[in-house]
């Protein structure tokens, strides 16, 4: 049985739903946005692996949601893309596009919080968020040398980053925020000029 089988579709989204619904507050606190649009399992979602939309300034960014419930500490810095590229639905496809030159809808920004309650409450989480184009760079070096296969978890049916090593291996584009009680503590940025 696959990792994500125990914990079906329909119940991952509605668990993402109820951490949007509960949290849009924390949503733009983490991001920068001014509006929070949850999409989620409308067509567009399921076309563009967008699951809200932001209101930044006066322009608008898809972003994909990865919610997790609490688990060992020792997670609480992974991020997942999900499914084997050599699958149709593979979100490596989705965060190829951001690099496209066609008009391709995409997510701008790929945000997993880890450590969510069942009621959308983050005791204690931890925050990832990935500018998608700074990412796909990165996956692409990986898929050219052949290494991306050392990062898929076949239980998972995904692929598993730890945060530090992407995070030093780009210039910009990733941060990690500790969240205490709904409300951010900490941020660890690779912003320039930061």
């Amino acid at each position: 049985m696959k990792g994500y089988d125990k914990f079906p579709f329909e119940e991952r989204k509605l668990y993402e739903e109820i951490f949007v619904q509960n949290n849009s507050a924390l949503i733009q606190d983490l991001t920068g946005a001014s509006l929070v649009y949850n999409i989620s399992q409308t067509e567009m979602d399921k076309r563009s692996g967008i699951d809200a939309i932001l209101q930044i300034d006066r322009g608008l960014q898809g972003v994909a949601l990865r919610i997790r419930k609490p688990q060992y500490k020792k997670y609480s810095t992974r991020f997942t893309i999900g499914h084997h590229i050599s699958k149709p639905n593979s979100q490596i496809h989705t965060i190829l596009n951001s690099t496209n030159d066609s008009l391709v809808f995409y997510p701008q920004l790929i945000l997993q919080v880890n450590g969510v309650d069942d009621q959308g409450f983050c005791k204690e989480c931890f925050a990832i968020m990935i500018q998608s184009n700074v990412f796909s760079h990165y996956l692409k070096e990986l898929i050219e040398t052949k290494t991306l296969q050392n990062y898929y978890i076949s239980k998972l049916d995904a692929y598993e980053f730890e945060f530090e090593e992407i995070f030093t291996q780009t210039d910009t584009g990733i941060d990690l925020f500790h969240i205490k009680n709904n409300n951010i503590k900490y941020v660890k940025t690779n912003k320039e000029g930061s």
